[in-house]
């Protein structure tokens, strides 16, 4: 089977990838200057997280600026740029999510300490 683009990802092959052209935009991002820019890193980067293991926890210092009683123009500071760039290089050695094997038998085992009574 052939890959397509289809809404900012590459699908086909059994596999689900995050489209060439969208990592290369955000490998490229600058540091944001005012809250829009940041808002707008954070909605295309948010867009991809299935891809970024822990993207909410490393994303916090940048989220942080966006906060409401902030100005406009944002202190990018270390801790931010710590941040952005494990995001950076997160998408681009991200995970290929792969499309489950049906046929396969698998057992789900859970550990819940609630239990309820239906009726």
């Amino acid at each position: 089977m052939s890959e397509v683009l289809y809404l900012g990802h590459k699908v086909g092959s059994s596999c689900l990838k995050p489209e060439p052209a969208k990592v290369k935009v955000i490998r490229d991002w600058p540091a944001p200057q005012t809250e829009k820019q940041v808002q707008a890193f954070i909605g295309i980067a948010g867009y991809y997280q299935r891809f970024m293991p822990h993207f909410s926890s490393i994303a916090t210092p940048i989220t942080e600026l966006c906060k409401k009683g902030k100005p406009d123009k944002v202190v990018w500071t270390k801790q931010c740029q710590r941040a952005l760039c494990p995001l950076k290089e997160a998408l681009n050695k991200g995970p290929v999510l792969v499309n489950p094997d049906y046929g396969v038998h698998r057992h789900l085992r859970h550990r819940a300490g609630c239990s309820a009574n239906a009726g």
